[in-house]
Protein backbone atom coordinates (compact mmCIF):
# COMPACT_ATOMS: atom_id res chain seq x y z
CA UNK A 1 0.00 0.00 0.00
CA UNK A 2 1.19 3.49 -0.82
CA UNK A 3 0.10 6.66 1.02
CA UNK A 4 1.27 10.25 1.01
CA UNK A 5 3.69 10.76 3.91
CA UNK A 6 2.34 14.32 4.34
CA UNK A 7 -1.48 13.91 4.31
CA UNK A 8 -2.08 10.13 4.24
CA UNK A 9 -3.93 10.19 0.91
CA UNK A 10 -3.87 7.25 -1.48
CA UNK A 11 -4.66 9.57 -4.43
CA UNK A 12 -1.20 9.35 -5.96
CA UNK A 13 0.49 9.66 -9.35
CA UNK A 14 3.55 7.64 -10.40
CA UNK A 15 5.87 7.93 -13.38
CA UNK A 16 5.76 4.75 -15.49
CA UNK A 17 7.78 3.39 -18.38
CA UNK A 18 5.86 2.01 -21.35
CA UNK A 19 6.66 0.49 -24.72
CA UNK A 20 5.16 2.41 -27.64
CA UNK A 21 5.34 2.35 -31.41
CA UNK A 22 7.44 5.26 -32.70
CA UNK A 23 5.76 6.81 -35.74
CA UNK A 24 8.26 8.91 -37.72
CA UNK A 25 7.42 11.29 -40.56
CA UNK A 26 9.22 14.05 -42.43
CA UNK A 27 7.64 16.61 -40.10
CA UNK A 28 8.40 14.90 -36.78
CA UNK A 29 7.32 11.94 -34.74
CA UNK A 30 4.70 10.71 -32.28
CA UNK A 31 4.13 7.63 -30.16
CA UNK A 32 1.26 5.14 -30.19
CA UNK A 33 0.44 3.09 -27.10
CA UNK A 34 -2.99 1.93 -28.30
CA UNK A 35 -1.86 -1.40 -29.78
CA UNK A 36 -2.41 -4.38 -27.43
CA UNK A 37 1.27 -5.34 -27.33
CA UNK A 38 2.33 -1.78 -26.45
CA UNK A 39 0.18 -1.23 -23.37
CA UNK A 40 2.30 -2.91 -20.70
CA UNK A 41 4.04 -0.52 -18.37
CA UNK A 42 6.19 -0.78 -15.30
CA UNK A 43 7.29 1.20 -12.31
CA UNK A 44 9.20 0.49 -9.10
CA UNK A 45 9.91 1.92 -5.67
CA UNK A 46 12.55 4.08 -7.39
CA UNK A 47 9.96 5.75 -9.69
CA UNK A 48 8.95 9.36 -8.97
CA UNK A 49 5.60 9.64 -7.15
CA UNK A 50 3.51 12.55 -5.92
CA UNK A 51 0.28 13.19 -4.04
CA UNK A 52 -2.62 14.61 -6.06
CA UNK A 53 -4.45 15.90 -2.97
CA UNK A 54 -1.77 17.93 -1.20
CA UNK A 55 0.70 18.19 -4.10
CA UNK A 56 3.47 16.78 -1.92
CA UNK A 57 6.82 17.18 -3.64
CA UNK A 58 7.83 14.48 -6.07
CA UNK A 59 9.84 11.78 -4.32
CA UNK A 60 10.60 8.18 -5.08
CA UNK A 61 7.72 5.76 -4.51
CA UNK A 62 9.55 4.09 -1.62
CA UNK A 63 8.91 7.26 0.45
CA UNK A 64 5.13 6.64 0.06
CA UNK A 65 5.22 2.92 0.88
CA UNK A 66 3.49 1.83 4.09
CA UNK A 67 3.50 -1.41 6.05
CA UNK A 68 -0.29 -1.75 5.66
CA UNK A 69 -1.59 -4.90 4.03
CA UNK A 70 -3.32 -4.36 0.71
Amino acid sequence: MYRCPECGSTNLEVVVQAWAILIQTDTGFQTDTTKPDNGPHEWSDESPMRCVDCESDERIAAAFKTTEAT
